[in-house]
């Protein structure tokens, strides 16, 4: 019978192919994704120009982005790439390569500690990275409190270490170590550990990381603040129009 994966096997079997200079991402400007979907058909400069029908000079200036091409233009250099136009204008995170995280949790960001539980940055400029990657660790009969995205937000979650319930609106759902789970954050949701034994789960989402707590913060600061603004403009008005009545 197979063993069990450790912890350590499945994190790297999810993670080892998500990102590649992820502190550095930058948005790609229309040639640079020319030129980065040209080098992953292995295609040189001159294949493109005798599939596309453009000449050479002028797929360099696109990758350049000295030039713009028409829409025709790049229907031929989409063509010649086999990929969609909508692709190439898609404003998306790249990466030249798989690179497996090193991986350390003892040594990595806490993001939110409660009672029976705590949430971890998998990367260490989670702010910056373009897609979401945490961890959470949840003790022997512990449970993270409920939790809500403040907007759609699909997550990958896979149990590395222990057993847990995922549970949301729709039900509750047991999870065994190896085990995934596709969710969608907006419903509320919580990690509930019913073992004697502690378990982790790393959730990944193609979502920038927020946490949603800092989120709902945010909200109820502008909330606060918003009412204090109109309490105050009231005040003004009614002193105004007290002053004015005297007169």
């Amino acid at each position: 019978m197979a063993g069990i994966p450790d912890s350590q096997e499945i994190i790297d079997q999810t993670l080892g192919c998500l990102i590649h200079n992820f502190c550095n991402y930058d948005s790609m400007d229309l040639g640079s994704r020319v030129r980065f979907y040209r080098s992953l058909r292995g295609l040189s400069v001159r294949d493109v120009s005798q599939r596309s029908g453009c000449s050479r000079s002028f797929l360099a200036e696109v990758e350049a982005n000295s030039v713009s091409p028409s829409i025709r233009s790049l229907e031929k250099i989409c063509e010649a790439l086999d990929i969609s136009v909508a692709a190439v204008l898609r404003d998306e995170p790249f990466f030249s390569a798989p690179m497996i995280m090193p991986l350390n949790w003892n040594s990595s960001t806490e993001a939110f500690r409660w009672e029976t539980a705590r949430l971890f940055y998998v990367f260490p400029d989670a702010e910056h990275a373009p897609f979401a990657a945490v961890l959470y660790q949840v003790d022997a009969f512990g449970e993270t409190p409920w939790r809500q995205a403040a907007e759609s937000s699909q997550k990958l979650a896979v149990v590395v270490k222990g057993r847990i319930h995922f549970e949301n609106n729709t039900g509750v759902f047991p999870l065994e170590t190896g085990q995934m789970i596709l969710v969608n954050t907006f419903s509320p949701f919580r990690w509930a550990n019913r073992e004697k034994q502690p378990a982790e789960v790393l959730s990944v989402g193609m979502r920038p990381f927020q946490l949603y707590e800092e989120v709902e913060r945010q909200a109820r600061w502008r909330e606060i603040f918003k009412k204090d603004v109109q309490g105050k403009s009231k005040e003004r008005r009614q002193r105004r129009t007290v002053k004015g009545d005297k007169r």
